[in-house]
């Protein structure tokens, strides 16, 4: 089950970040604008009458339907797609160079990115680097994804195959 937090003026990284510190409830999952619970078989109806309330508290407390998040647009998943120029293990074993990421475009990527959540690689090696991509990941990462996988996971640089 999803739980959207934007339309109540939150991000999925704020919305998680007050329930774990304010109501002492994890969540599975969040993104930019989402969060996910895990429930199973078991967990009762303590577990999630605790989980509603606190989803509850969170919405009286910190929601603001009329407010945004600070995230940006983000690129439609067709602008983010890549073409593949190498096959990812002659990419990951190839001579790899550092560059800016607003130079990485253009590139073939020498490392695997991928956020989470959703656990999903951005860009895999031998995929080439696009702007779309790196702007996307840049917003992810400013409002608090984590990357698996980068070597700089600030993404102030990327590792790239060398020219």
């Amino acid at each position: 089950m999803l739980i959207e937090t934007a339309s109540v003026g939150l991000t999925g990284f704020q919305a998680d970040d007050w329930l774990r510190d304010e109501r002492q409830v994890d969540v599975e999952l969040v993104d930019h604008r989402r969060i996910m619970p895990l429930i199973t078989f078991a967990h009762g109806e303590p577990e999630i009458d605790r989980f509603v309330r606190a989803v509850r508290d969170l919405v009286d407390e910190r929601g603001d339907p009329s407010g945004g998040t600070p995230v940006g647009p983000l690129p439609s998943r067709p602008a983010i797609r890549t073409e593949q120029a190498m096959l990812p293990r002659d990419a990951f074993f190839a001579r790899t160079e550092s560059v800016k990421a607003k130079q990485a475009a253009g590139r073939v990527s020498a490392e695997l990115i991928t956020p989470y959540p959703p656990g999903i690689p951005a860009i895999a090696p031998g995929e080439v680097i696009n702007d779309a991509l790196v702007d996307y990941l840049e917003e992810i990462v400013a409002n608090g994804s984590f990357l698996e996988g980068a070597a700089d996971p600030t993404l102030d640089e990327y590792r790239v195959v060398a020219e």
